[in-house]
């Protein structure tokens, strides 16, 4: 049932071939299950479940740095406020 629960949740984190950029993490869903189980003093075996987890999706974005945020303020206009 957990593996069943595991490829739904697989499926469900894509959408059009692509993972979405907000799905929450297959592993955060089963935490609670986990635990759960864990609680009711229901053994399984985790370490064969985890084979099963969907790989993280990576990607190639980054913090700026302290001086790209200097030079960013260095060139903003001050006066110029946005309401939304």
């Amino acid at each position: 049932m957990i593996l069943n629960y595991i490829v739904h949740l697989k499926k469900a984190k894509q959408s059009a071939g692509k993972p979405r950029r907000n799905a929450l993490s297959v592993k955060l869903y089963l935490k609670g299950v986990k635990s759960f189980l864990e609680f009711n003093e229901i053994a399984l075996p985790w370490k064969k479940i985890a084979k099963f987890y969907p790989d993280d999706v990576t990607n190639s974005y980054r913090s700026y740095t302290k001086d790209e945020i200097k030079k960013l303020l260095s060139v903003a206009d001050p006066r110029a406020v946005f309401f939304y």
